[in-house]
């Protein structure tokens, strides 16, 4: 008993793929070029570009065989497509095309230096958000240190002055009055002076410590 041969169908028996508009097949074409510029960022880097402006010529040939090789295949897609069940004929294939933007290299190597730049400060920043906030209580610490070391013995020396003059004062009496007076006015004068000090180092005091404050706020803001 003779079977029959299988039948092969034929190009026009295959369903097209139906639209509903040419905007359809645009963002399709689009979501392709995406799809594509993403994995060749990840086989070629932004951050891996050269940093002196030099072209990067093996990312670029990539980059041509790749958007050729998108073009031809929608090219052939189309004529599989139908939009609202009218085929897209060669006027439609063409205005398709026109509304798909090409790869420009040259714009795309000038985003990839941008890239590279970003990355960079970003890190910088990173770098100032950690490390400036102790640096300045630092500073500010050590600054004030140093100033109340100053204070404490200058005032020391003022208070053994006020000694010193004093003990003359109690074995001479008045006889060198005109000694201790002077040394009292010294004593007047070291003591404005340390006043004087003190209120320089309680105002750059309130200054560090409003730049600490503001420092702090910026990193609890970012």
């Amino acid at each position: 008993m003779a079977t029959a041969a299988p039948s092969r169908l034929t190009a026009s028996e295959f369903r097209k793929i139906d639209l509903q508009s040419p905007s359809d097949l645009a963002y399709l074409q689009a979501q392709t070029q995406r799809a594509a510029r993403e994995k060749i960022d990840a086989a070629f880097p932004p951050s891996a570009a050269p940093t002196d402006g030099e072209d990067d010529g093996m990312r670029r040939r990539v980059e041509e065989l790749v958007q050729a090789f998108v073009e031809k295949t929608w090219e052939g897609v189309r004529w599989n497509v139908t939009c609202n069940g009218v085929d897209m004929d060669a006027e439609n294939s063409k205005e398709a095309t026109d509304e798909f933007e090409p790869l420009d290299v040259k714009l795309a190597e000038k985003i990839r230096t941008l890239e590279v730049e970003k990355e960079r400060l970003t890190l910088k920043v990173t770098g100032l958000r950690r490390d400036a906030p102790a640096k300045a209580a630092e500073n500010v610490k050590a600054r004030w240190t140093a100033e109340e070391e100053s204070f404490e013995a200058a005032l020391d020396g003022a208070r053994e002055k006020d000694g010193e003059e004093g003990v003359e004062l109690d074995v001479g009496g008045f006889k060198r009055w005109d000694e201790v007076q002077a040394a009292y006015g010294q004593s007047i004068d070291a003591l404005v002076r340390l006043r004087t000090e003190l209120t320089e180092s309680v105002a750059k005091l309130q200054r560090a410590r409003g730049v600490a404050a503001y420092v702090e706020e910026q990193r609890l803001r970012s």
